[in-house]
């Protein structure tokens, strides 16, 4: 049974946060979800870094499939605008890649009354 990450943010844009989330989930894809990279991000494995000092395996191409960690992938979120965020996840005009992962949940809820209460609501909607 494969491994389930999900991923909680509360406005998934265009930022430092929002492209380590995106690089996380892209990095935890099987494979066959993620063997090319149009997004002009860097393809992390899970063990590119836990052997340095074994220099043997590193010209060792045989291997790269053992080094994803085949996961299913999903983002829950408050906010996603489709016109600022990045490519893997966005649905038109070409679907990205972990556009079927991204759920948005609690929009409804507003983000603040009058300027006021902005972390408040922010903590509701993430709870919701």
């Amino acid at each position: 049974k494969p491994l389930h990450i999900v991923f909680l943010h509360l406005d998934l844009g265009i930022g430092g946060a929002e492209q380590l989330v995106v690089n996380l989930a892209l990095a935890s894809l099987p494979p066959s979800r993620n063997n090319d990279d149009d997004d002009g991000h860097v393809r992390a494995t899970a063990t590119a870094t836990a052997d340095s000092d074994n220099d043997a395996n590193d010209d060792n191409d045989d291997t790269a499939a053992a080094d994803y960690l085949n996961a299913k992938v999903s983002i829950f979120t408050t906010h996603c605008d489709q016109s600022h965020c990045f490519d893997a996840v966005r649905h038109k005009p070409v679907k990205g890649k972990l556009a079927d992962s991204v759920h948005i949940m609690g929009s409804f809820i507003p983000s603040n009354i009058a300027g006021y209460g902005t972390v408040f609501f922010s903590t509701i909607r993430m709870l919701y």
